[in-house]
């Protein structure tokens, strides 16, 4: 914040020589502070910094170029951690359109980067072909260069989530170990990136006792609520009803804090899932009510753009199941037709 008001500054009574110099700085300087909102939870701000680093490529000597591309995958991803599926689809049509508009489109880790959040956004839409077919992109633009251990070991965590999706555990895991291993090489076991890896092994059922014993009040709330989740399915798998409680509830602020919506609905389904093991049907339907309002929400913002929702749903067709069933349980036999 304090170098983009320090450009602010300098931009007052510039010369047109350094226009280009400028315009460069002030979209790399918001592409940052973006990407640093988005990871504290502040995916709105975000956007609106995205949006304006965007709007500087188009409006100096860069428009229409490479220099778009890496605004472009920030403002989708802030749409997509607000919710908006719609909009963050556009932006990646647009980011697209420009590397495949001819192979020397930016950088290569730039173009790889694109492809892997890409990816990334296609999984969680459940088109799992598309997210392979973005995920082999990225390795063919990664081929035939060093890459760098950061690089090499997000593309191994896309194909495990890939994998995995795909009901493929063994490979899911045998990818995942493989890219902590790849993140060992910059960070100590408690860094964020490499909670991630070990909390997406944790709900394959591997290395769970290892991830419990992490935790720093510094990680970013979307890292809190991923490891919280994960240890939760696990204590709901060994029948402990009180860790799963207590872990449900952690998973459930760090996700609120994290203003992801996709993530808030997960956390609100899995503390739905640990009332119900307790035998609290009326807080599991009021809390799976909820989850599933968010998922409604989603599926409508895909349904306004015109995509379909088969493949998004596909996932989440056992929840509105279960919600009915609690619902049923309870008698409240309108409701669970409406869920159902």
């Amino acid at each position: 914040q304090f170098m983009l008001r320090g450009l602010t500054v300098q931009g007052t009574g510039t010369t047109s020589v350094s226009y280009t110099h400028l315009f460069q700085a002030g979209a790399s300087i918001r592409d940052t502070l973006a990407s640093l909102l988005v990871e504290r939870g502040r995916p709105a701000e975000a956007l609106a910094l995205a949006r304006e680093a965007v709007a500087l490529v188009q409006a100096g000597p860069e428009a229409g170029s490479a220099a778009a591309l890496r605004p472009l995958r920030r403002q989708a991803e802030a749409q997509t951690a607000q919710g908006d599926l719609t909009g963050a689809l556009a932006s990646w049509r647009q980011a697209l359109a420009i590397v495949e508009s001819r192979p020397d489109a930016g950088d290569i880790e730039t173009r790889v980067l694109a492809w892997g959040s890409y990816a990334r956004a296609m999984l969680l839409l459940g088109d799992l072909d598309e997210a392979e077919r973005a995920a082999t992109r990225a390795d063919d633009e990664a081929a035939g260069k060093p890459s760098p251990p950061d690089e090499r070991a997000e593309r191994l965590r896309l194909r495990a989530a890939i994998a995995s999706a795909r009901g493929r555990d063994d490979p899911a895991r045998q990818l995942l170990a493989e890219a902590d291993r790849t993140w060992a090489e910059l960070h100590p076991p408690g860094h964020p990136q490499r909670v991630r890896v070990a909390a997406a092994a944790c709900w394959l059922g591997q290395g769970c006792e290892s991830l419990a014993r992490l935790h720093d009040p510094g990680w970013p709330p979307e890292v809190a609520a991923q490891q919280a989740l994960a240890l939760t399915a696990q204590a709901r798998k060994a029948s402990d009803g009180i860790q799963a409680e207590q872990l449900a509830r952690v998973a459930l602020q760090a996700a609120h804090d994290s203003g992801d919506p996709s993530l808030l609905w997960r956390s609100m389904a899995e503390y739905a899932r640990v009332q119900a093991d307790a035998g609290r049907l009326l807080e599991a339907s009021f809390f799976g009510k909820r989850a599933l309002a968010l998922v409604q929400l989603l599926r409508e913002n895909l349904l306004q753009g015109g995509r379909g929702d088969e493949a998004y749903q596909r996932d989440k067709a056992a929840l509105y199941r279960t919600v009915a069933d609690w619902l049923l349980a309870q008698r409240r036999l309108d409701e669970a037709l409406e869920v159902l």
